[in-house]
């Protein structure tokens, strides 16, 4: 239980479906603000991205991994706060037989995920991923894109083998600190 993790009442498998029940969010999500405003004041943003950190920490001390965090899987409710949501591809960290996925598979949004996911080393997917993609959810908030862009398969191999242009190569006022924090979410 955190403010910025949506609660889920139920997981289960109806026939051949699987199945999450959750709380109801109002508000919209936060692809949909940055499609509108394409990049958020720098306050605005370190706010979010701490409260975000702050979720994916609890989440993390109970051992879960998030592994698809994206704009369009964060609400921002109407007092503004965002929620992480759906938690459809987490799976438990570190527990022997309970991986939801075998070696080789590749799981996730392309631009969010970290090298390991694109590799896909399912035993070496813990709190770095979400990390990783905190991290380009920060850059994007802050520049207004992403670290990385083009079609899918030219996109992981940017991911694998490139370091992202500095954020203030696109937005100059950006202090030292905070872009250094940015580019150490995404080593």
């Amino acid at each position: 239980q955190h403010p910025n993790i949506c609660p889920v009442f139920d997981v289960g498998q109806w026939n051949d479906f699987h199945y999450l029940t959750m709380s109801f969010i109002d508000g919209k999500t936060l692809a949909e603000l940055l499609r509108s405003a394409r990049s958020l004041p720098r306050p605005t943003a370190v706010a979010m991205v701490h409260k975000l950190a702050l979720a994916l920490q609890e989440a993390h001390d109970r051992r879960v991994i998030h592994r698809d965090l994206k704009p369009a899987n964060i609400m921002v409710n109407h007092r503004g706060e965002p929620v992480v949501m759906d938690f459809g591809l987490a799976r438990r960290a570190s527990a022997e037989g309970d991986l939801l996925t075998q070696p080789g598979s590749v799981l996730g949004t392309p631009a969010y995920m970290a090298p390991e996911q694109v590799r896909g080393e399912v035993h070496q997917l813990g709190p770095g991923c979400d990390i990783y993609a905190l991290g380009v959810i920060l850059y994007e908030l802050l520049t207004g894109r992403l670290p990385f862009e083009g079609k899918s398969l030219a996109l992981l191999n940017m991911i694998l083998h490139q370091a992202p242009d500095r954020p203030t190569s696109f937005r100059p006022d950006l202090e030292p600190g905070l872009e250094a924090i940015c580019l150490k979410a995404l080593a």
